[in-house]
C-alpha cells in the first residue's frame, strides 16, 4: 500500500472518532436538558411530518 492509502485511513478514522464524540456530546446535551430534549423531538416530529409531506 502507498503512503497515500495509509494517510486515507488514518483520516478517516480520525474523521469517524471526530463525528462519534460529536454524537456523544449531542447525546449527554439532551440528556442533561429536559427542555432541550422537549425542542429536539418536536423539531424531529415536524422534520418528519415535513418529509412525509413532499
Amino acid at each position: 500500500m502507498n503512503e497515500q492509502g495509509r494517510r486515507g485511513g488514518a483520516s478517516s478514522g480520525l474523521g469517524g472518532l471526530l463525528k462519534l464524540a460529536l454524537l456523544v456530546g449531542a447525546v449527554v446535551l439532551l440528556v442533561q436538558n429536559p427542555e432541550l430534549r422537549t425542542e429536539a423531538w418536536t423539531f424531529v416530529q415536524n422534520l418528519w411530518t415535513d418529509v412525509q409531506d413532499s
